[in-house]
């Protein structure tokens, strides 16, 4: 994706906080709490719905809003590609398989494999900042891409977590993120007429950034966060929850633009 300085640090201050404020801490009655109806699909478009956050684009400009009227998520008429980075081109660990695959379990098979990407991505960390786990603003979408062949998708990385001290004195609470780049923190999508995401966008899930614990659970609700559900839920999100995968399953058991007004709950 491509930004201009001004744009990036708009988005940035739009997105970072509420991307990023995701720890490993879980409420044990909202993991297994169900709720009605008429709860669930508020849910859904509480999560979903954004106010300028994320920050929805109707161009390749970055220029014009989204003009939001329903649901928007990923494309699933296609499996959505799935990468993992590591420096030495292992296989992800059991961790994320297991995460990932809790989403698949429900919504059916809507990744393809992992393709496994081998770079390190380390040199995109501010290495003269060790208390934070922060980008020194070298990355570059468009080269990434076009190093490993990549149009869009998710892609899932270890250490690569945006954690600031401006946001919280304690790692933990930031344990991992969804967003646009290793080691950060923002977030922005190109939104297509069909209500699906462009299909060259590609979104990070970040997971850990060296000081902080995760499960497969947090795996599963950072995926989430790129899938869909933007904003956290309080009391039902968690973790991750049954609510929550309700959520998650409404959102993409209904077509792309479906106004909130007439989604049918799925469960």
């Amino acid at each position: 994706m491509k930004f201009t300085h001004m744009k990036k640090a708009s988005i940035l201050a739009l997105s970072t906080l509420l991307l990023t404020a995701c720890g490993g801490d879980s409420d044990d009655k909202a993991k297994a709490e169900s709720v009605d109806d008429q709860k669930l699909l508020s849910l859904v478009q509480k999560t979903n719905y954004s106010t300028g956050f994320p920050p929805l684009f109707s161009d390749q400009m970055w220029g014009s809003t989204f003009e939001q009227q329903g649901i928007v998520r990923f494309d699933i008429s296609d499996q959505i590609p799935l990468y993992y980075v590591s420096k030495d081109g292992s296989n992800p660990p059991a961790v994320i398989v297991n995460g990932i695959k809790a989403i698949e379990d429900r919504l059916g098979d809507i990744f393809t494999d992992f393709t496994l990407i081998t770079e390190d991505l380390s040199v995109y960390r501010d290495n003269q900042n060790t208390q934070e786990n922060v980008g020194n603003g070298t990355f570059s979408a468009d080269t990434f891409k076009n190093s490993h062949g990549i149009i869009g998708g998710l892609v899932v990385a270890q250490g690569t977590g945006y954690y600031s001290k401006a946001f919280s004195d304690n790692p933990q609470s930031m344990c991992a993120n969804a967003s646009t780049a290793p080691y950060d923190g923002s977030m922005a999508i190109l939104i297509d007429p069909t209500s699906t995401y462009s299909n060259d966008t590609l979104l990070w899930v970040n997971m850990g950034n060296g000081q902080c614990s995760w499960d497969s659970d947090i795996v599963t609700h950072e995926a989430a966060h790129a899938l869909g559900m933007f904003n956290h839920l309080d009391g039902y999100f968690g973790s991750w929850s049954a609510t929550a995968m309700d959520v998650l399953s409404t959102l993409y058991g209904n077509p792309a633009g479906t106004p909130y007004s007439s989604l049918v709950p799925k469960r």
